[in-house]
């Protein structure tokens, strides 16, 4: 593990509240991006300096994204928001075969 992402990982936990609840859960979703895309642990220390409440706005994007869609906000929309909020990169979606159809494993033996 590379510094920077340790460092990003400790502010994040520094940063969130103990308790487990929808700021903290934030948090760990934040968390589980930079282990997949490290790279951008720079831009989220750069950001929880400027605003020590960066998960908590974050947070709110998300409950008021809920309220506008019957109390759920998917994994999905979680992820965008969070991204935007913290000036990440979209996640790319996995290449679709080129006739959408399913590959057998069976046609590999």
């Amino acid at each position: 593990m590379s510094e920077r992402l340790q460092d990003a990982l400790d502010a994040i936990t520094k940063l969130r509240p103990a308790a487990e609840g929808p700021v903290w859960m934030v948090g760990e979703q934040l968390k589980d991006m930079l282990r997949d895309a490290p790279a951008l642990s720079a831009i989220v220390i750069e950001d929880l300096q400027a605003d020590k409440d960066a998960l908590k706005h974050c947070e709110s994007k998300i409950r008021e994204h809920a309220r506008k869609h019957g109390g759920c906000c998917i994994p999905k929309d979680a992820d965008r928001i969070i991204r935007e909020h913290f000036g990440l990169q979209a996640q790319r979606e996995a290449p679709k075969a080129a006739d959408d159809t399913l590959v057998s494993l069976d046609s590999f033996f």
